[in-house]
């Protein structure tokens, strides 16, 4: 496990521009800022499954990974399950098995990385890492583009949480007083217990509206005491983690397809994928742990 440390012991803190420009690859302050002068060409803009991705290039994906290894050794509270090594959607879900009887509510916040303006990046630099004024301006324009944290950069998922820390602070603050359990993942809320009613989630709302975010008009959902709750893609019901019935049934018919000889694409590519599937569903269910030692997936192709 990475040993992490109070913000007030990062490098980043307080840092001077000579400082940040060796912290992340430049050789002086001055060469750091006529860079950001015109890094948003350090960009390949592209669409992948009807999403704009905007990746960094060349020096400024080495800046945006330095920083982002910068930030995921900073301490982070508990609800945060996202961004840092070792916790994950599973994680995320596993933090409300102990309310599985009780009720639930998760939402997402829209288009969360291209809404998340410059100006909560900035603040976050300004005043949680209290870099100066300028300081903070030239961090802030190596990390944005057009305005918003970049789709498809190795930082933005733990830089969106600083930006919006103030936020998610207050709304963990909004369930504690109540009683109620709250987490997030990158984009995805999550509360439970038996304060997390439809008046919770309103006032969840306001909070994210607050911002200057939207929560996504038509995924949130809510979950009564006796229902199985799905959170980040896993099931929490009251005997614990399970496996979704869509990607139960996909395992099913992949193994169907391989027993058949009803395979119509390459027969590696598909045990490869099954393998991969089990491996994660044997993280939900110790059972799905004895299928990837099957003779089907120890075949050769050519069998």
């Amino acid at each position: 496990m990475i040993a992490r440390y109070p913000i007030e012991k990062s490098p980043l803190y307080r840092a001077g521009p000579n400082k940040l420009a060796s912290l992340l690859g430049f050789k002086s302050g001055k060469a750091l800022k006529a860079f950001v002068g015109d890094c948003e060409k350090s960009y390949a803009c592209f669409q992948h499954d009807g999403r704009g991705i905007e990746h960094p290039l060349r020096k400024l994906q080495v800046a945006h990974k330095r920083l982002s290894t910068l930030l995921v050794r900073i301490e982070v509270p508990d609800y945060l399950q996202s961004g840092v090594k070792g916790r994950s959607y599973i994680g995320n879900a596993r933090r409300h098995a102990h309310n599985a009887g009780k009720r639930a509510f998760t939402m997402d916040i829209q288009k969360f990385f291209q809404s998340a303006s410059y100006k909560y990046v900035w603040k976050c630099f300004a005043k949680q890492f209290e870099l100066d004024l300028d300081v903070a301006s030239i961090l802030t324009r190596l990390v944005v583009i057009r305005g918003h944290i970049p789709t498809g950069s190795s930082v933005s998922t733990i830089l969106s949480f600083y930006a919006y820390r103030v936020m998610f602070d207050r709304i963990n603050d909004c369930c504690e007083s109540g009683g109620v359990t709250f987490s997030c993942y990158v984009d995805d809320i999550t509360c439970s217990g038996d304060g997390a009613t439809r008046r919770l989630a309103g006032e969840v709302k306001r909070i994210v509206r607050s911002y200057g975010l939207t929560p996504h008009p038509s995924k949130t959902k809510y979950y009564q005491p006796s229902a199985p709750k799905m959170i980040t893609g896993a099931a929490v019901t009251k005997k614990g983690l399970r496996l979704p019935n869509k990607r139960r049934k996909a395992i099913h018919e992949d193994f169907k397809s391989l027993l058949g000889r009803e395979v119509s694409e390459n027969v590696e590519v598909m045990k490869n994928r099954l393998r991969g599937r089990l491996g994660e569903a044997s993280l939900f269910e110790d059972r799905f742990k004895k299928p990837l030692k099957s003779p089907v997936l120890r075949q050769g192709s050519s069998q």
